[in-house]
Order: structure tokens, then C-alpha cells, then sequence
């Protein structure tokens, strides 16, 4: 009885890892294609972006009309958005129905 018990248990314990484990995994996927996703916003930017580690973001900081600009593009359960912060001002445009270049006119 007592072996079976610990067969049991450890079958438990290990399907927890594996299913956690795959979780994770799925995360990453679904982070890896947000990325390629936003690629092509990224991509048509007037100053350098780059993917923030492994979310599913892309961020980039430059200078617009003389003024400095925080944007980050990103990805989720809401559509992809960009965030655009200039100075005392941030604002949320989302990207769903544009082109890779309808948001940057907004950046002005």
C-alpha cells in the first residue's frame, strides 16, 4: 500500500512540473509571436526599438519636434497598443485597423 502511495504521489508531482513547465512555454510562444507582430511598428519608427526581454513588448526612447519620447508597443488580450509618453503627457493608441505607419503620425 505504502508503494503505491508513493507512486501516486510522485506521478502528481510530476505532472504539476510538466504541466507547469508547459505553461510556460506557451507563454513564450504567444510573447515570441506578439513580438514578430509588432515587428513591422517597430520597424517604421524614427529612432531605434528593441524587444524587452521575453514580454511581449517592443520599447524605444528618441527625440520628436525637439522633444523626448518614451513609446513602447505592445501586444495582449486588448490588441496590440502603442504607449506614448512626451514629457508630462502619456497616451494609448491602439494599432488594431492601421498600418505599421498610421501610429507614428500620432507620435507627433
Amino acid at each position: 500500500m505504502t508503494q503505491w502511495i508513493d507512486e501516486v504521489y510522485l506521478n502528481g508531482v510530476l505532472s504539476g512540473i510538466l504541466l507547469g513547465l508547459a505553461g510556460l512555454w506557451l507563454l513564450w510562444v504567444v510573447n515570441a509571436l506578439w513580438r514578430s507582430t509588432l515587428r513591422p511598428f517597430a520597424e517604421g519608427a524614427p529612432f531605434a526599438m528593441r524587444p524587452s526581454g521575453w514580454r511581449a513588448r517592443w520599447t524605444g526612447e528618441g527625440i520628436v519636434d525637439g522633444r523626448a519620447v518614451n513609446v513602447e508597443l505592445r501586444g495582449g488580450l486588448n490588441g496590440p497598443v502603442a504607449i506614448i509618453d512626451r514629457d508630462d503627457e502619456s497616451r494609448r493608441v491602439p494599432l488594431e485597423g492601421e498600418g505599421p505607419d498610421g501610429w507614428l503620425e500620432r507620435l507627433c
